[in-house]
């Protein structure tokens, strides 16, 4: 999951429901079990090592590289019941702001 503000919300609830502790923006991963991340705004790196068999993580994006273009075995398919250029969105019509405009889900 990405580390944008509406999981931000909902990545505690989530984790709470599952029984687990969520790890939020993890800058690598060195095992199954083993994740990195900074603390005290960047300034420092440390290494979260969790006992929960389900993980519940955000990823700091640019911490890992983008993936490659080609080679992938993946398809692309053409979606049925939208008009060329619409644009689907689900739930909140307005983005990511709630009726008080501060950005919840």
């Amino acid at each position: 999951m990405c580390s944008c503000l509406p999981l931000q919300n909902i990545l505690p609830r989530f984790a709470a429901k599952l029984d687990v502790a969520p790890i939020s923006d993890i800058t690598g991963i060195e095992g199954e079990d083993v994740f990195v991340r900074t603390i005290y705004a960047g300034n420092a790196v440390t290494r979260i090592k969790s006992k929960d068999s389900v993980k519940v993580v955000t990823v700091r994006g640019t911490a890992f590289p983008p993936a490659e273009e080609t080679g992938g075995s993946g398809t692309v398919e053409d979606g049925e019941g939208r008009e060329e250029g619409e644009v689907g969105v689900r739930g909140n019509e307005g983005g990511c702001d709630d009726e008080r405009g501060k950005g919840g889900v």
